[in-house]
């Protein structure tokens, strides 16, 4: 007889384009379970829920396995909850429930291959190089 193990997962690190999600994001780790696919959906819907975004919200987040006797991977992924035009309806053990939001989420990389892959939000402004910004001209 063979057992599944359930593999958990908890929030590394999670920002949206202008910066971290939270200062404290030592307040929303928590564990997640599934795959790391649904598990960086749950985080993030999570992280969507408790911080002061509301409508469409584009997280970046990083989550980490913490599943006994695993390689304790990392991976990224970029989620996007998007609001629907039109709340849909379904019942779960006789209640109403509706569902207000659509998950988009596409991986953005292996963080323990290739740390590159991950976008900085501190470094979204373009930066002119010192000869550009004198006009090229050197001082005599």
């Amino acid at each position: 007889m063979t057992t599944t193990v359930t593999r958990t997962f908890g929030i590394v690190d999670a920002f949206t384009g202008s910066g971290h999600v939270k200062s404290d994001l030592h307040n929303f780790r928590g564990t997640y379970t599934g795959e790391p696919l649904a598990a960086a959906k749950k985080a993030a819907a999570f992280l969507c829920r408790h911080s002061a975004i509301h409508g469409q919200c584009t997280v970046y987040v990083t989550i980490r396995e913490k599943t006994r006797g695993s390689a304790h991977k990392h991976f990224c992924y970029k989620v996007k909850r998007v609001k629907l035009p039109k709340p849909t309806v379904t019942v779960h053990n006789g209640v109403e429930v509706h569902h207000h939001y659509k998950t988009v989420i596409k991986s953005v990389g292996d963080a323990d291959k290739n740390a590159r892959t991950w976008p900085d939000p501190r470094k979204t402004i373009a930066t002119v190089p010192k000869k550009a910004a004198t006009g090229g001209k050197k001082k005599k």
